[in-house]
């Protein structure tokens, strides 16, 4: 499934929104749940100038005292990453593999930035702001407008986070207690500009930049009954994004009847992170005694132990697409409607480079208690590095880079059949040809990994509307999509995820999973602005792609993994209703019946990894348009869902559990000043993975709990000014 973050886009940016539940021929192809478009405005009213200033309280976090670390002077507007690159003239992988244990090697090491920073601080509360500009010009007969915006923000979360994990057995293998502070920094700029040639013509040139940053310190405390061992880890993470996405389209009325559209896209994408370190160390079950930082005793890393990750990632886009919508016919009558015939064609080709290098702190000459006995913030010094005591060695392995690309495209045809004043359909037919190539080299030995996948994937799609009277229409739809795997999902490379304390890595045998879709809905409008949907859906998938467990060697790693097939079916009730001239209610709610059936080492069903059995969303909105008040309550529910499978053999599914979100926020509009406040996530309630410990496919008060924490509610007051 595809994600977004509707955050990247400032809200009064949005010109509309498109919801799409069945597919159709000009929407892509790799949707399964639905699609949404996001059209930004390019046009705006007139001239104005706005700015708009936010405070915010997060529960949990602000005001608390948390272990941070030191980091860059430029952190506080997402660009850090520089202050933590490995210096460009650094020794390469070789080198420091053949000359690990050399002074002239270890210098090298003791020149980077220190290893251990860590220090309390209060947290402040979250900061928001933006400008925006709109303008319009006329040159001559011609009008160039545009849209412009820069917001910023600088939030904080801290969590306390409880975490187990399970023998086979049901008893508990490892407990941790995690203090987990973060500091999120967004930049954002949107520049959107429009040529209006004349009523026919018009020439639109979109951007958006979002510099996004994560500075994270989990404090981890924790025992391993298993080993019988108590400890203390520690890990100081920066993440930062760089993202920009330009489109250059045209929109041409060619006559009455026909509209030509074409865009031009281009995007980059830069993901960094640089010095990510963390460490183990451990003393005996019961011990009150010093923790010894645990080190490898030969000249061979790990990920886990005394650390230094750096990654990467940079990816191009480049897109392109035209279309051409005809009417074809001449009306009779105003009851009468034309066809209307659109084909189009959409080609995109991404480029993506990924290379990893990390480094880990050795023992080999075996130095004992007076050593790896110290406090971090002693055994991390400079002066501990020598050749008589520790040093680094390179872990980095074949698996640590890749490079990815694919190609899509596609063309689409379909047409609008009024066949009388109550029926109408569209049929259509889309081809999508996606070749998709990643290569790397597998862990160890080396062997080549060349995955190159290409498939032609037909997808017929029908949607049809039977119009009983003015106000109750029957729709019915079928579509086939496609879900293809991430980059990310296909490659070797295997990635430690300190918060969960396990390996991440791709499948390069993954298949891309196809989807049938069929939905029948009826809906009733009671009167003008009002809504009620009944419907029913449902969804047949072949090699779905799912989130799954597996053991690599002694320990427990993320990865993806193919089914055979699954079902998707359930009823859906949506109702937006008038209570009176100023209060509306939204109401949406779906009951889902999903079904997985898998062959491995023993056959079974179980629900869809993702899917849940049921969600609402209901919200209240309150509006008094001549005193500028409006307000609203907004509550949401999601049933629980399989978070990461297993195989019900060695390993247990793990659960996503439901948390009753309510939020509310209300505004006041004076002349020229908006003034808002609200809360969020009002109840806080647990976010809560459960794992299905005993095995018989339910969640009971018998199974475990995996991970375990509390989000914090958030109150804000906001003040926006417009000139």
């Amino acid at each position: 499934m595809k994600s977004f973050s509707f955050d990247l886009i400032p809200s009064s940016a949005i010109d509309r929104m498109m919801v799409y539940k069945s597919p159709s021929a000009d929407l892509p192809g790799d949707i399964a749940g639905g699609a949404i478009k996001i059209y930004t405005k390019t046009v705006p009213d007139g001239d104005n100038v706005s700015m708009g200033f936010t405070i915010g309280y997060r529960g949990n976090a602000t005001g608390s005292n948390v272990v941070d670390y030191t980091g860059s002077n430029l952190d506080g507007i997402g660009f850090g990453s520089n202050y933590r690159n490995l210096p460009s003239s650094f020794p390469s992988t070789k080198s420091v593999i053949v000359n690990a244990g050399t002074e002239a090697m270890i210098e090298n090491f003791r020149n980077l930035n220190p290893y251990y920073s860590a220090q309390s601080r209060t947290v402040s509360p979250d900061y928001r702001s933006n400008i925006n500009l709109s303008k319009r010009f006329f040159i001559g007969d011609k009008e160039l407008t545009t849209i412009s915006y820069i917001n910023y923000s600088n939030t904080h979360t801290y969590q306390q986070v409880l975490q187990n994990r399970f023998l086979y057995d049901e008893s508990v293998a490892n407990t941790f207690h995690d203090d987990n502070y973060t500091n999120n920094v967004r930049l954002g700029a949107m520049s959107n500009w429009s040529l209006i040639l004349n009523p026919r013509n018009k020439i639109e040139f979109r951007n958006i930049f979002n510099q996004l940053a994560t500075k994270e310190t989990v404090i981890r405390s924790g025992e391993l009954f298993e080993n019988n061992l108590e400890v203390s880890n520690q890990s100081f993470r920066y993440e930062q994004k760089s993202i920009l996405s330009s489109q250059l389209s045209g929109t041409h009325e060619l006559s009455e009847k026909t509209r030509f559209k074409w865009i031009g896209g281009f995007g980059y994408t830069r993901r960094s992170e640089p010095d990510f370190r963390r460490f183990s160390s451990s003393r005996e079950l019961g011990s009150d005694g010093d923790f010894k930082i645990d080190l490898q005793q030969f000249e061979s890393p790990t990920l886990q132990q005394a650390a230094r990750f750096w990654s990467n990632m940079d990816e191009f886009v480049i897109t392109g697409t035209a279309s051409l919508d005809k009417v074809i016919g001449t009306k009779h009558s105003d009851n009468d409607k034309n066809k209307i015939l659109k084909m189009g064609f959409y080609s995109e080709y991404k480029d993506r480079y990924f290379k990893a290098r990390w480094f880990g702190i050795v023992n080999p000459n075996r130095v004992g208690y007076a050593i790896t006995g110290q406090k971090p913030e002693d055994f991390f010094s400079k002066d501990n590095l020598r050749a008589s005591r520790v040093f680094y060695s390179e872990g980095t392995n074949f698996d640590d880079k890749y490079t990815a690309q694919n190609m899509l495209n596609a063309a689409y045809v379909s047409l609008y059949l009024p066949f009388n004043d109550r029926f109408n359909a569209t049929i259509g037919m889309r081809g999508e040809y996606n070749e998709q190539m990643l290569q790397s080299r597998e862990r160890g030995g080396g062997q080549k990994v060349d995955v190159d996948n290409a498939i032609l994937s037909p997808m017929p799609s029908l949607n049809a509307t039977y119009k009983i009277n003015e106000k109750n229409l029957l729709r019915f739809g079928y579509g086939t999509t496609v879900n293809r795997p991430e980059f990310r999902e296909l490659a070797p490379f295997t990635y430690y995820d300190f918060i969960f304390d396990v390996s991440r890595r791709g499948n390069k045998d993954i298949k891309v999973a196809t989807i049938h879709n069929f939905d029948l809905r009826y809906d009733f409008y009671p009167s003008k602005g009002e809504l009620i949907t009944l419907g029913v859906f449902h969804k047949k998938f072949h090699n779905p792609i799912e989130a799954a467990i597996f053991y690599n060697g002694s320990t427990v790693a993320f990865t993806v993994a193919n089914s055979e097939s699954a079902t998707s079916s359930g009823i859906e009730l949506e109702v937006r209703k008038n209570i009176s001239s100023k209060l509306m209610i939204l109401f949406n709610a779906s009951l889902i019946n999903s079904n997985v059936v898998v062959s491995g080492l023993s056959d079974y069903n179980r629900f869809l990894q993702g899917q849940s059995p049921y969600m609402i969303n209901a919200g209240l909105f309150y509006s008094i348009p001549e005193s500028g008040i409006q307000a609203n309550v907004l509550y949401n529910i999601v049933g629980k869902r399989i978070y990461v499978i297993g195989d019900n053999v060695i390993s247990a599914n793990v659960f996503e559990m439901p948390r009753n979100v309510l939020d509310v926020n209300i505004s006041k509009t004076m002349g020229n000043i908006e003034i808002k406040a609200g809360a969020q996530d009002i109840l806080n309630q647990p976010f809560r993975l459960i794992q299905d410990t005993n095995r018989d496919n339910k969640i009971t008060d018998t199974d475990g709990v995996f991970q375990e924490f509390r989000r914090g509610s958030n109150f804000y007051l906001s003040v926006n000014f417009k000139f």
